[in-house]
């Protein structure tokens, strides 16, 4: 996908996500910064160090390109039925996030690849691939989990949030849009037992302009920074812009703009490992969406 579509998508899913916790800014193209350069100031470990246990044949072309020609094995997270399993061809790495990772007693490092496929044969369902990656830097640098977090066209990082004392996630948005709506789909990644993991999932659509159902929908995730358990409690708050419809709507169903707040708090369950909605905060939104979704 050419440069300039992929940042254009980026800007598009920036506007959807604008009132999500502060935004993570640490993208670079591979090929604009030293791979060279140690994770963080006083690291023995490299970039490229971390990178090759993802891509073990991993190496710099002539014309400064990053590429590959396998991965290791990668999950994905969004299955928990499918096997692992890595992709062989031309590979080429076009850009990387790095962000630490609290997770209880230690701090990791979790890495946002972007795959493409360069080769005539693409590799990927998607056309590009979207693979995130833990790894702890002591006593010795070591890969604990790689899963590609990719389940639409375009993916971006979205957030880092606290979820516990100790304890940070990853907020992963997917995302596609059209000229009459917009999807979105937010989830918090986690560190569990060394590992990657899916603790909550929320796809909704966010923006629609059809004869009835003019709306604008952002969601946020933030933490609720109470109790004495490991996970805090999370907020899922709704910000629900419906606009008027056009004067030369069939059905018109609204004159004028309004705007609505739903919430409802998310409870860690501790058996299952993942986060639930507790109580009937987001009721509402529920039913508006399959009644747009079922509309005539």
């Amino acid at each position: 996908m050419p440069r300039k579509q992929h940042a254009l998508v980026v800007l598009s899913a920036c506007l959807l996500l604008l009132v999500v916790s502060a935004r993570v800014r640490a993208q670079q193209p591979a090929n604009d910064l030293s791979l060279s350069t140690p994770v963080e100031p006083g690291a023995k470990a490299t970039d490229l160090d971390l990178i090759r246990m993802v891509l073990p044949d991993v190496v710099e072309d002539d014309h400064g390109n990053t590429i590959a020609h396998k991965t290791t094995d990668l999950r994905n997270l969004f299955d928990d039925k499918d096997e692992p399993g890595s992709y062989e061809g031309d590979i080429k790495l076009e850009s990387f996030i790095k962000r630490p990772l609290r997770a209880g007693a230690h701090r990791d490092w979790c890495y946002l690849f972007t795959l493409s496929s360069t080769g005539a044969d693409n590799l990927f369902t998607w056309g590009d691939a979207h693979v995130v990656a833990l790894f702890r830097l002591e006593p010795q640098p070591r890969l604990l989990d790689a899963a590609e977090v990719q389940d639409d066209r375009f993916v971006d990082l979205s957030s880092v949030i606290a979820i516990g004392p100790h304890k940070e996630a990853l907020i992963i948005a997917n995302s596609h849009s059209n000229s009459s709506e917009g999807y979105l789909q937010l989830t918090v990644i986690s560190a569990e037992q060394d590992r990657l993991r899916l603790v909550y999932d929320q796809a909704q659509i966010v923006r629609a302009n059809a004869c009835g159902y003019n709306f604008d929908m952002t969601p946020d995730l933030t933490p609720i920074k109470q109790g004495r358990g490991t996970h805090y409690p999370l907020r899922l708050r709704v910000k629900l812009e419906l606009m008027a419809d056009d004067p030369s709507c069939e059905h018109r169903r609204r004159t004028r703009a309004v705007t609505r707040y739903y919430q409802a708090p998310l409870v860690w369950q501790p058996k299952q490992r993942q986060y639930v909605v507790r109580g009937h905060g987001m009721d509402w939104i529920d039913r508006f969406e399959k009644a747009y979704i079922n509309q005539p």
